[in-house]
C-alpha cells in the first residue's frame, strides 16, 4: 500500500511537471529539450541501481530538481541581477551572476535530497553512492527544466538550425553537466557521512561543495561562452554568425571543449565509486 502511494505520488508530481512544461513551450521543444536528459537518466541508473538506490528515490530527486530547484533557482538569478546591476565591473551582471552567484544559489537548491543522507546511513544505505545518484538524478531534473527555456530562446534567435545546434551542444553533450556538478557535492557529503572524525567529515563536505561550485563556475565563466563562440562560427572576425556551425565546430571543437571541462569531474567520481561505490559501507553495519 505505501509503495502504491508513492508510485501514484510520483505519477502526479511527473505529470504536473510536464504539464507545467507544456504550458512554457511548443511541444517539440520540450520533448527535445527532455528526451536527451531521459538518455542521459538511463545511463545514469544502472550503477545507482547496482548501489541499492531505489528508483522511487531517483524519481523524487530529479522532480526536486525539475520542479522545484530549477524555477526557483531562476527567481533568485533574476533577483540578484537586478540588484547587483553594474556593479560588479568584470564583464558585465550577467557574466557576475552567472559566474559566481549562479552556481552557489543552483548547487544549493540541486542539493535538498542529499540532506536525507545521514538518515538512509542509519538504514543501512551506502552514502557515498547514494550521494552520487541523488545529487545525479536532482541535477538532471535541473537539466530537463532549464533547458526548455535555452531550446526556446535558441529556435527564436536562429530557427531550426539553431534549436538543433542547442541540442546537440546542451542536451547531447554536456546534457550531464548539472548532474556532474551536483554529484561530486553529493560525493563530499556522503564521504562525510561515513567519517568518524568531525574534522575530516568537514573537509570531505567542503571538498564536495568547493568542487561541485568550481566546476560549475569555470563551465559558466569559460567553458560555455567558448562553446558559444565555437557554435558562433563567423564567417570572418566582426561578421555575425553564420546560419549554422560547420562540421568542425559542431562535431570536433565543441565536442573538445565539453571534454576538457567535464571528463576530470567525471574522472574523480569514477575513482570515488571504484572505492566506494561496490563494497558495504563498514560502519552501517
Amino acid at each position: 500500500m505505501t509503495r502504491a502511494a508513492v508510485a501514484l505520488g510520483l505519477a502526479g508530481a511527473l505529470a504536473a511537471w510536464g504539464w507545467d512544461l507544456a504550458g512554457r513551450a511548443p511541444a517539440p521543444i520540450v520533448a527535445l529539450a527532455v528526451l536527451p536528459i531521459g538518455g542521459w537518466a538511463l545511463v545514469g541508473t544502472p550503477p545507482a541501481r547496482r548501489a541499492g538506490v531505489p528508483v522511487a528515490a531517483l524519481v523524487a530527486a530529479f522532480l526536486w530538481g525539475a520542479a522545484a530547484a530549477a524555477p526557483l533557482s531562476a527567481h533568485v538569478n533574476e533577483a540578484c541581477r537586478d540588484a547587483i546591476g553594474t556593479s560588479l565591473d568584470f564583464g558585465g551582471r550577467w557574466n557576475a551572476v552567472a559566474t559566481v552567484v549562479g552556481p552557489v544559489v543552483e548547487e544549493l537548491a540541486k542539493a535538498v535530497p542529499l540532506l536525507l543522507l545521514p538518515l538512509l546511513r542509519r538504514r543501512g544505505a551506502r552514502p557515498v553512492p547514494w550521494g552520487l545518484a541523488l545529487g545525479a538524478a536532482s541535477g538532471l531534473g535541473f537539466a530537463a527544466t532549464e533547458n526548455v527555456v535555452y531550446l526556446t530562446i535558441a529556435a527564436f534567435q536562429g530557427g531550426m538550425p539553431g534549436l538543433l545546434q542547442a541540442v546537440w551542444a546542451r542536451g547531447v553533450l554536456s546534457g550531464f553537466k548539472h548532474a556532474l556538478f551536483t554529484a561530486t557535492l553529493g560525493a563530499g557529503l556522503g564521504l562525510a557521512a561515513i567519517e568518524t572524525s568531525r574534522a575530516r567529515a568537514w573537509a570531505a563536505a567542503l571538498a564536495g561543495l568547493v568542487g561541485s561550485l568550481v566546476q560549475h563556475a569555470a563551465w559558466n565563466g569559460l567553458a560555455s561562452p567558448l562553446v558559444q563562440d565555437i557554435l558562433c562560427d563567423r564567417p570572418a572576425p566582426g561578421e555575425a554568425c553564420a546560419t549554422s556551425a560547420g562540421g568542425g565546430s559542431l562535431f570536433v571543437w565543441t565536442p573538445a571543449v565539453v571534454a576538457l571541462a567535464l571528463v576530470p569531474g567525471l574522472a574523480a567520481i569514477a575513482w570515488l565509486l571504484r572505492d566506494h561505490g561496490a563494497r558495504p559501507d563498514p560502519a552501517a553495519d
